[in-house]
């Protein structure tokens, strides 16, 4: 049996101020104990400083648990279009909007397993290494905990 991996799902309350103030419940993604965001900060850490701008580290917004809600959904049903199995996993901090300043994963259901693979910025040529694989009941365990 392939290694797997464990999924967790932490809400955290969220503040976006821009136009108006906003709080939500974000999504924060844990794997094996760790979150995926500090993960994601040590990749990026060398690219930044390389580009003279260290300040772009991470700088990520949770996305309000609705919206991933809908995009978990969307990814794992059969593809009705290209790039539909993409989730956007964090937005732009500074205003929120969507492909703004985001990292995306690729979902793919294989056999009983959930993968999460595929890993990439919408604006920036980073490579995130990452490819984890999550039994079914343990995605499906995390992914209620964002609603009906």
């Amino acid at each position: 049996m392939p290694e797997t991996d464990k999924f967790e799902i932490r809400l955290i309350p969220t503040t976006l101020t821009w136009d108006q103030t906003v709080s939500y419940p974000g999504v924060e993604y844990y794997i094996n104990g760790v979150p995926l965001l500090d993960m994601i900060r040590k990749i990026e850490k060398p690219y930044c400083e390389k580009e003279g701008s260290p300040e772009l580290v991470g700088g990520y917004l949770l996305n309000p648990k609705e919206v991933m809600r809908r995009q978990f959904a969307r990814a794992l049903e059969p593809p009705r279009y290209e790039d539909a199995d993409v989730v956007e996993l964090y937005c732009c901090a500074d205003c929120g909007i969507s492909d703004c300043w985001s990292v995306c994963c690729r979902l793919q259901e294989d056999g009983e397993y959930i993968l999460m693979k595929e890993f990439f910025h919408n604006h920036r040529d980073w490579e995130y290494p990452f490819e984890f694989r999550f039994t079914k009941e343990n995605w499906h365990n995390e992914i209620a905990k964002l609603g009906e």
